[in-house]
């Protein structure tokens, strides 16, 4: 996956998270579903965020 891609598949992460009754479910499992995400840096802080505060709002 080149940096594009994944800074569009991080993007897809946070809208979907975003509307999920259980944010931090949903993005566990699309980490572990794709671990080529888990690697990246923003990543990090997006599933450091959604199990701290339940989710990371798009506004």
């Amino acid at each position: 996956m080149n940096a594009g891609q994944l800074r569009a598949a991080l993007r897809l992460v946070i809208c979907y998270q975003y509307l999920a009754d259980d944010p931090v479910a949903i993005v566990d499992a699309m980490i572990k579903e794709h671990p080529t995400l888990a690697h990246d840096e923003m990543a990090g802080y997006l599933v450091e965020h959604v199990h701290e505060w339940g989710r990371l709002d798009v506004y």
